[in-house]
């Protein structure tokens, strides 16, 4: 769904940042053990969004909502950096499917008009999964992998490349502006910038990615999964 194909309806919570309170949540499983036993959907976190305020939350962070392999997954080894995961769609009252963008969609729009902002966590340390799609550009000698570089979850991608670097950009930009999230939390940046992974590049990529979220959305909220901790990755990045 195109983001000018969807009808929003109501705007962005103006949240103080000294004073956001988080709660962080999985999509598939947030229905917990009493219906373990099938994926909940964005349809199951819409219908619960009174139980977020009552909790006394004012912004939910979803784990990874970009595509997985197999039914159940946290996200993290994604098929697609930059889609959404079908699998949390549902069908409407109507017995219309909603896909997963339109479904997103519908939850933020929901979680604004109930004074929620939402936060994505996004995946830039790796593109992880046996079959991520990214693995087909350029056949063998895909230029997106620093294949000599290797984190738990798979092959780093090459930040010091441009084509890389715009992919991770343009795909954070994307959550902001297709999808009205309110912020980003960044899965575990260390890899990105250590001396053995992206050095020097992953530090650049890092400041790019934060001046251009907050030039374009200087209300939204970005957070980083930083251990061991490094005082530098909340040192305001300056003006150049």
């Amino acid at each position: 769904v195109r983001s000018d194909d969807f009808d929003w309806k109501n705007p962005p919570p103006n949240i103080d940042k000294k004073k956001v309170i988080i709660y962080q949540t999985h999509v598939g499983s947030f229905m917990g053990d009493a219906k373990n036993n099938r994926r909940s959907t964005f349809k199951d976190l819409i219908d619960r969004l009174d139980y977020f305020k009552e909790l006394g939350v004012n912004t939910v962070e979803l784990l990874p909502t970009n595509p997985f392999e197999g039914e159940r997954d946290w996200g993290y080894l994604g098929t697609s950096s930059t889609a959404v995961a079908e699998q949390y769609g549902f069908t409407d009252t109507d017995g219309r499917w909603v896909c997963g963008p339109e479904a997103l969609k519908r939850f933020i729009d929901a979680a604004h008009g109930k004074g929620l902002g939402v936060m994505d966590d996004v995946v830039y340390n790796h593109f992880g999964g046996d079959y991520n799609n990214v693995y087909k550009f350029d056949g063998q000698a895909n230029s997106y992998y620093k294949w000599d570089v290797n984190t738990d979850w798979g092959p780093m991608p090459s930040i010091d490349q441009k084509a890389p670097r715009q992919l991770i950009m343009d795909s954070a930009m994307s959550r902001l502006d297709d999808f009205h999230f309110d912020g980003l939390r960044f899965d575990f940046t260390h890899p990105i910038h250590s001396d053995g992974g992206g050095g020097a590049a992953g530090w650049s990529e890092l400041r790019d990615l934060n001046r251009q979220i907050h030039f374009f959305h200087p209300n939204a909220i970005t957070s980083a999964e930083e251990f061991p901790n490094d005082p530098i990755v909340t040192t305001p990045a300056g003006p150049n």
